[in-house]
C-alpha cells in the first residue's frame, strides 16, 4: 500500500472482510487518531490513502488530555484551572484543523474531526466503536501496548502507519485459527495494491516434547535432515493454504527462537511495506508479564504495522468461515 495508490476496488473474497457497524452496515470508514501534537504527515497520509482505497470516508479524532486534577493543597487554584481546560480544547482543535488541512490540501467536514477528552488508546477505541469504522490508523510514534489494546478492545484493525516501501506485504501465521483473518486481510489488502505476499510461519528450535505434540517419533535429539523435513511439510502447507485462499504469497518458514525476531527478519530481507499480525486479548498479569508478538514487532520495526484483533469475535463475514484444512485447527 503505497500513498500514490487513487482507484479503490471492489473486496475479493480471498481477502479480509469489510468491518461491520454496530447497525449491522457495512463500514468502510478509516478513523485518523492523535495525541494533538502530530509531528508527522505520514500517518495521516496513509488514512487518507485507506480510505480512497475501501471507498469509505476519512475521519480523525484527538484525544484531549485531562489536565484537570483537584488540587487537595491548593484549593483556591481549582478554579482557574477549570478555565483553562477549554483553551486547552479550543487550541488543540485550531492545531489539528490546520494540520489536516495542510497535509489533505482540503478542508474536512466539521462532523469528521471529532475531539474528546481521554487517553489515546481510550479515545480510539471508544470513537472506532460508535463509528463502525472499519480501520483505525494511527502515526509512527504509536507503541505495540496501545495498538494491541484497542485492536483488541473495539475489535478493529490498527494501522500504525510509517514511510511507504517498496517491498511486499509480510504476513505472520501460527496456523491455530482455521479461519486465518491475518492472511485474509493481507490478501485483500495485497489485492488492493497489486503487491505480493509473503506468508511467514516461525517453527522455534523443536525439541523431543515438541516433535511428539507434531506427531512425529524422535529417536534421538532431532538431526539435520529431520529439521529439514519438518520445514519443508511446512512450506507445503502454507503454499497450500496460499492457492485455497487465492493469495498469490512466498511462504517462508524461520527457526527462530523468538517469533517477533523472525518476522522481523523476513520484513527486512524483503523490504516488507507492511508486517501484519494478530493480536489476542491478554490479562494485566500477561501484560505486565512480558509483551506480546505484536507488540514487539510495533515497537521494533521500522516499517508499517497492521494489527489485527484475534478474539474470536471479529466483525467476519461469509468469507471468513473455516478453511477445511486437518492440520489447520
Amino acid at each position: 500500500m503505497v500513498v500514490h495508490l487513487s482507484h479503490p476496488q471492489e473486496p475479493r473474497s480471498a481477502g479480509g472482510s469489510l468491518a461491520l457497524s454496530p447497525g449491522g452496515a457495512l463500514s468502510r470508514d478509516v478513523l485518523f487518531v492523535t495525541g494533538g501534537r502530530e509531528r508527522s504527515s505520514v500517518g495521516l497520509r496513509r488514512a487518507a490513502v485507506l480510505a480512497q482505497m475501501f471507498g469509505g470516508e476519512l475521519f480523525v479524532a484527538c484525544a484531549i488530555p485531562r489536565n484537570f486534577r483537584h488540587n487537595m493543597l491548593f484549593p483556591h487554584r481549582n478554579a482557574a484551572d477549570s478555565f483553562a481546560v477549554p483553551g486547552a480544547l479550543t487550541g488543540a482543535q485550531g492545531r489539528i484543523r490546520d494540520f489536516c488541512d495542510g497535509v489533505l490540501g482540503e478542508s474536512l467536514p466539521e462532523d469528521h474531526l471529532i475531539f474528546e477528552e481521554g487517553d489515546v488508546a481510550t479515545v480510539a477505541a471508544r470513537v472506532a466503536e460508535q463509528l463502525g469504522a472499519h480501520i483505525v490508523v494511527m502515526g509512527s510514534a504509536a507503541n505495540g501496548k496501545i495498538a494491541s489494546e484497542v485492536a483488541c478492545q473495539a475489535r478493529v484493525p490498527v494501522f500504525v502507519a510509517r514511510a511507504p516501501r517498496a517491498g511486499t506485504i509480510v504476513a505472520a501465521t501460527d496456523l491455530s485459527d482455521p479461519r486465518f483473518p491475518v492472511l485474509r486481510r493481507a490478501g485483500d489488502l495485497a489485492g488492493r495494491s497489486d503487491r505480493r505476499t509473503t506468508i511467514v510461519h516461525n517453527v522455534p528450535p523443536a525439541t523431543g516434547f515438541d516433535l511428539y505434540a507434531m506427531g512425529v517419533t524422535p529417536r534421538f535429539w532431532p538431526a539435520e535432515h529431520e529439521d529439514a523435513d519438518i520445514l519443508s511439510q511446512y512450506r507445503r502447507r502454507l503454499s497450500a493454504l496460499a492457492g485455497t485462499l487465492g493469495i498469490p504469497a512466498e511462504p517462508v518458514v524461520m527457526t527462530s527462537a523468538s517469533t517477533s525476531a523472525a518476522i522481523l527478519e523476513v520484513g527486512q530481507e524483503t523490504d516488507a511495506d507492511l508486517l501484519v499480525v494478530g493480536a489476542h486479548p491478554r490479562s494485566w498479569l500477561g501484560r505486565l508479564l512480558s509483551p506480546s508478538v505484536a507488540e514487539t514487532v510495533v515497537d521494533r520495526a521500522a516499517r508499517s504495522v497492521l494489527v489485527l484483533p484475534l478474539s474470536g469475535e471479529e466483525h467476519l463475514s461469509a468469507a471468513t468461515e473455516p478453511v477445511p484444512t486437518a492440520w489447520a485447527a
